[in-house]
């Protein structure tokens, strides 16, 4: 868990002035809730995440995260990690009220693959399914394909 502190100077929505600061808070959390032997790094995992930032000066103040991930789910793919998660990204009030009223918030689910190709080297398609993309009630919802690569150092 953890905070911040920006003191920057931002525009208050609606309103013609700037105010020095913002702040925000921040929780993430993984554990794995079963092993498929006791010293295995193989298994089933939970993840969540969470934050606020402020929502005077923010247009998403409020985002929250989480689903499972099992790793190992294959013969011979140890490291390999199958996974499903969700996200949920909410407008400031004062956002919605002053600039954008149409504004409903944004949700998303995923199912995801990370292959890991090298003990350095990972890649992740992902199939993700938005609604409301861009935080706006009258857009259309969304199928997305993306493909991440990691490399460690």
């Amino acid at each position: 868990f953890g905070g911040y502190y920006d003191p920057r100077g931002r525009v208050v929505f609606g309103e013609m002035r700037t105010r020095r600061g913002s702040s925000g808070a921040y929780v993430s959390f993984d554990q794995m809730l079963w092993r498929e032997g006791p010293d295995d790094r193989q298994g089933l995992g939970l993840f969540f995440r969470w934050g606020w930032r402020d929502p005077e000066v923010h247009a998403v103040t409020r985002f929250r995260s989480g689903g499972f991930e099992y790793r190992g789910a294959f013969e011979g793919r140890d490291r390999d990690a199958l996974g499903v998660g969700f996200y949920s990204l909410k407008e400031s009030s004062e956002f919605r009220d002053r600039v954008q009223p149409d504004a409903a918030g944004e949700l998303g689910f995923e199912l995801f693959y990370r292959y890991e190709v090298t003990p350095w080297f990972a890649i992740t398609p992902d199939l993700q399914f938005i609604k409301n993309p861009g935080g706006l009630s009258n857009a259309r919802d969304a199928l997305v394909f993306v493909v991440r690569g990691r490399v460690r150092f």
